[in-house]
Order: C-alpha cells, then structure tokens, then sequence
C-alpha cells in the first residue's frame, strides 16, 4: 500500500510540474528577450542584430535586446548562452565562424566547450554575406593579379587583417593564400569592427571580409574592392570583378548566418521564435535594406537550417584538412 501511494504522489509531482511547464511556455515570453552578438558593436551581425531587434519586438510582445558578448572568435558568446537555462530568453546569433572554429579546433587536436551543431536548436539560418577582396588605398593593387604580383616581391610581407583566428575572414585569407601560393601575415584582431578600423587606417594592408561593413568605406574611397569571392558579380559594386572572372575559380566563400537557443527549450517556444523571424524577412523593406548593405536574404527553417548549418561545418573542416591549416 505505502508503494501504490508513493508512485501515486509520484505520478501527481510528475503532472503538476508538467502542467506548469506547459503554462510557462504558453505565457512566454513575459519579459524581455536578449539577441546574444558574440562580436563587439559595429560588426556586421550586430548591425544586422540592432536593426532586426525592433522588428522582432514587434513579433514577440516584449523588447528584444541585443547583447554583445565578445571573445574568442565568437566562442565565448555561444558558451554564455549554453550556460543559460534552455527557456527561450536568449537567442543566440550564429555565423560561419562558428562552423569553422568547430572543425579547426578538431583538426588542430582541440576541443571547443560545445558543440555548434548538437547542442544548439536552431531557429533558421537568415543571411549569407557576400565576402570581398579589400586594400588601404596606399596598397598599389588594383585587381587580384597585381596584389598577387605585389606581394611575392614585398620584403617584408603584406599584412591581412581578420575578425580573429578561426574567423571566417581568416579562412578566406588562407584560401585566397594556398590557391595563389602566397604568404602574408596575419593580423587577428577582436571582432570585425576594430579590424576594418585598421585597415582603414592604414596599419594593415588587406582584408577578406563580408562586404555589409565595407560598403561605406568602399563607396567613400576609403577602401579600394580588388574582387568578390562571389559566384556572380554584386549589384551595387559596379567594376569589382568577381575571384573567379579573375583566374581564381575556387574562390568563392558563403558566409551564413543563423538564429537558435539551447537544446532543450520548448518545441513552442523554438517554433515561436522561428515564425517570428520568418515573418520579419518575408516583408520586402527589410529584404531590400539587407540587400542594399550587401547581404543575401536566404531564410531557411529550422529543419533546413540544421542541413545546412551541419553541411556548412564538414565543409570547412574538408578544407581546413586539405590546407593543413593551423590555429595558436
């Protein structure tokens, strides 16, 4: 008898808590939401981030807040949001430096402290950014051929600048570099802003980076665009010339980006979160501001998003083991 009561007792516990979990997600969200940019403000996703918030407040009911949480290539805002319970009020904002740091670290016999792809649910991928070949305008290049010809007779060496080590940017910069058989060096800096800084300046010499921040430096003549690593040439860069239209036919580099919360978090919650997004990239003006600053709009839902998420990351690690690529 004492047992029949136990398991009785039990069974109540078990449904009650149940019953509040319900009732916690139908009333979500209840208080503001945070929109987790592992970069510093002024990069590219934090634009992106700072001009979707509102648009997503709309959605959602409560303010959505952006929240920089910088370091580590974008590492240490993932880790922060994993460390969070799995309830729906922190969204965390991917991108390709993620998939990559995922495979460089595998390869260089490292481990993350999470994985990107199964520790997250994600939500739906959003953007890809186009990504651009970009010098100080003291660097006498004007296309690939002359930047190549130019740097194999340049004692010391041209420098590049990246987001940091792992970043999307240093990628492109290393591929660029085994394809033309070329050395720079490297210049990792703490997120896209304070390296676009630099090179603007003048204390490094090139860039591959997402043309969304570039755009108004490239239009001021502050920065000159030698090339695209695009497939088809960017409307709106009328005279870049695309890698490939250049000699350079493996040079084309996607950089998505993607919106999830931890694993864990309620299908309703998720699922809520993925409409809400869905609905602000199906309204035109906001694909049109995107497009303009350089962005592609290709959303994709949840189960679409996880594909590609997963197939972008065994795609870089395919060349980052082919290159050989090594990470301090």
């Amino acid at each position: 008898m004492p047992s029949r009561r136990h398991s009785l007792v039990r069974f109540v516990i078990a449904l009650l808590l149940g019953l509040c979990g319900l009732q916690a997600s139908a009333a979500w969200p209840d208080r503001p939401v945070s929109l987790i940019v592992p970069w510093p403000a002024g990069g590219s996703t934090d634009v992106m981030a700072r001009m979707l918030s509102p648009l997503l407040s709309e959605q959602l009911g409560q303010p959505v807040i952006v929240v920089n949480r910088a370091g580590a290539t974008g590492n240490m805002g993932a880790e922060f949001v994993l460390q969070q319970p799995a309830d729906g009020y922190n969204i965390f904002f991917g991108a390709a430096s993620h998939l990559i740091n995922s495979a460089l670290y595998a390869h260089n016999g490292r481990a993350l402290r999470y994985d990107i792809v199964t520790q997250f649910d994600w939500c739906a991928a959003i953007t890809d950014s186009r990504m651009v070949v970009v010098v100080n305008p003291k660097v006498p290049a004007n296309n690939l051929r002359e930047l190549v010809e130019l740097t194999r007779r340049s004692a010391p060496p041209l420098s590049y600048s990246s987001a940091g080590a792992g970043s999307i940017q240093h990628l492109s910069g290393e591929l660029f570099l085994r394809t033309a058989d070329l050395t720079m060096l490297h210049v990792p800096y703490k997120g896209i802003a304070p390296s676009i800084n630099d090179l603007v300046a003048g204390t490094v010499d090139v860039s591959f980076e997402s043309l969304y921040p570039l755009l108004p430096f490239i239009k001021t003549g502050k920065l000159r665009a030698l090339a695209t690593l695009t497939a088809d040439p960017v409307p709106g860069l009328d005279g870049v010339p695309t890698a490939i239209s250049q000699g350079y036919p493996g040079l084309v580099v996607a950089g998505p980006q993607f919106v999830g919360v931890p694993k864990g978090t309620p299908l309703d919650i998720s699922s809520r979160i993925t409409r809400a997004f869905e609905t602000v990239f199906a309204n035109p003006e906001v694909v049109r501001r995107l497009e303009e600053a350089g962005l592609v709009v290709s959303f994709m839902r949840r189960e679409e998003a996880t594909r590609m998420i997963r197939s972008e990351r065994d795609k870089w690690a395919k060349l980052i083991e082919k290159a050989d690529i090594k990470v301090d």
